[in-house]
């Protein structure tokens, strides 16, 4: 048995996936989703990411404000914007402005830019690779990273280059025999705020580099860290970063967002006269793999992959998990993603016919071998000053649900607790209740991801046949109709995943232990917090 999935919250790691449209074709649907395929007793897993759209399309739609009304494919996604737009998302400033330097322009480290610098600090982003646009694939919007986007105010960005996802097919990976069926109830995910969408990593990239700029950030490319120190041990004290230009900078806080194979990280370790774990290698590898449309197009068997009736496709992308010991290649010696290697190395031997026919139009494939790293324990330095954000604190597993949505809660987060700064003795504060708020949620997600992979790897026996009972009998309740009962049963499956809202954890920590903390400093001061007003005015004309 072997399995696919869509960009579900268990989809990718419960087995048997496959995702499928109306008319039978294996990998797509009517809803485009993500595709996943596990061998239970081999453990490979294919899957789709993403059809890439073209820049054609038109602009003459935006998302729903209440003078517009917009498509009725993305209702739901509206809905869940109306909520935010009803929402008073705070533009609050920090009192005490911040030199920030940001080590890493990816995705954590330029969510991280755009949230400090619209609370009101000065912001400059170093990254090592000469420009934007790596090499990669498609990824998931799940709904608690959607609903921070839309906050962030790219709710058009994301209508004109995303799609949503609305299920998970499961399939048998030899046989292509439908097992199973997700569904995300659209009443269901509504309620969490956000919608569940895909995108082409390097479009999400440039969303936020885009952002990033328009309030100020500083991005030096091509420019790597080469050395950081901390000068004194005073609350005023500066640490020190020399960068591969020769420069050297003093900003008041360094943040660590370079991801899982982090400089700031081992540098952090080794000041602190620690080591860092090497990670458990799980013997497989990820491959990205990018397909023109048009080449899809020209097979009758595939040409079923290509059709979305919502906007013209460009490319068609798959990820692809497989173990290391059937690949005709050298086991990769470390992660990277920058490993170009012949698909035909594959060995597809006994697979769905459909899934090597996919293959045979692609001679390349990015190769990312999979190591499971723990998170650090340690965010924060001893100084203080220098903090990890992302995968460089909590490392997930490669192409995983929620590797971008855990770097951007971050984001969130910090942003919103930098904002409340007003003295030089918050820094340490704010940064340690950063970690409080943020560990035990990214160990929680961390541990769910990796169990759902187990999942979905079962070899033959009773705990295999037993998971494809369960989900046999979910497609054949999936054709019922869902009553109040299992709508509510389904909210209390994703709503502490999903329905998490980052934001709104930093504010509630503030209530609850910054205003106690700021008011207990003041002694027999009383120190009010700020407060927002949105002030409407409505002038009626006489007739």
């Amino acid at each position: 048995m072997s399995s696919t999935s869509t960009p579900a919250e268990n989809s990718t790691s419960m087995g048997n996936i496959a995702g499928e449209n109306d008319n039978g074709h294996i990998w797509t649907a009517d809803r485009p989703t993500t595709t996943n395929g596990l061998d239970g007793h081999r453990g490979h897993s294919y899957i789709n990411t993403r059809n890439r759209t073209s820049s054609s399309r038109p602009h003459s739609h935006s998302l729903p404000s209440s003078r517009l009304q917009s498509p009725s494919r993305y209702q739901g996604f509206n809905n869940s914007v109306a909520r935010h737009r009803g929402m008073s998302v705070s533009t609050r400033l920090a009192v005490l402005q911040l030199q920030f330097l940001v080590v890493g322009g990816g995705i954590s480290g330029l969510a991280c830019a755009y949230a400090l610098a619209a609370s009101g600090h000065k912001v400059r982003v170093v990254e090592k690779a000469p420009s934007l646009g790596q090499k990669a694939g498609g990824i998931r919007l799940p709904p608690n990273l959607t609903k921070i986007l839309i906050e962030w105010g790219l709710e058009k960005e994301l209508y004109d280059k995303t799609e949503p996802c609305r299920g998970s097919s499961f399939r048998d990976l030899e046989t292509g025999e439908r097992v199973g069926w997700l569904e995300w109830k659209e009443d269901v995910i509504k309620e969490t705020g956000g919608e569940f969408l895909l995108i082409h990593h390097n479009d999400l990239h440039q969303m936020l580099y885009d952002l990033a700029i328009s309030v100020g950030v500083r991005v030096s490319f091509d420019t790597a860290i080469t050395s950081i120190g901390v000068d004194g041990k005073s609350a005023r004290s500066s640490p020190l970063a020399k960068l591969s230009t020769g420069e050297t900078v003093r900003p008041d806080v360094i943040i660590g967002a370079d991801g899982r194979t982090s400089v700031v990280r081992g540098i952090i370790s080794q000041a602190a006269g620690s080591y860092e774990e090497e990670g458990v290698d799980l013997g497989m590898s990820v491959w990205t793999l990018t397909i023109p449309t048009e080449m899809l197009k020209n097979d009758p068997e595939l040409l079923g992959l290509t059709q979305s009736p919502e906007r013209g496709n460009k490319e068609y992308n798959l990820h692809i998990f497989w173990p290391d010991r059937e690949v005709d290649l050298d086991e990769p010696e470390e992660e990277s993603w920058d490993d170009l290697c012949s698909t035909s190395s594959l060995r597809l031997d006994g697979c769905d016919p459909m899934l090597q026919r996919l293959l045979r139009l692609t001679p390349q494939g990015l190769r990312t071998k999979i190591v499971r790293k723990g998170s650090v324990d340690e965010w924060v330095d001893d100084s203080q000053r220098i903090v990890l954000v992302g995968e460089s604190a909590h490392p997930l597993l490669p192409c995983s649900n929620h590797g971008c949505s855990m770097a951007v809660e971050d984001a969130a987060v910090i942003g919103a607790l930098f904002s409340r700064l007003r003295s030089w003795d918050q820094i340490p504060a704010l940064l340690e209740a950063f970690q409080d708020i943020r560990q035990g949620r990214c160990e929680a997600v961390n541990f769910q991801e990796f169990s759902n992979m187990q999942l979905v790897q079962l070899p033959p026996g009773p705990q295999r046949q037993h998971r494809d009972q369960a989900m046999r009998e979910n497609l054949n309740h999936g054709r019922e109709h869902w009553d109040e009962g299992r709508l509510r049963q389904q909210w209390e499956e994703i709503s502490e995943i999903f329905g998490y809202n980052a934001r709104e954890a930093a504010e509630d920590w503030w209530v609850q232990w910054g205003l106690l903390r700021e008011r207990a400093k003041m002694g027999p001061m009383v120190l009010h917090d700020s407060l927002d007003l949105n002030v409407s005015v409505h002038v009626a004309a006489e007739a």
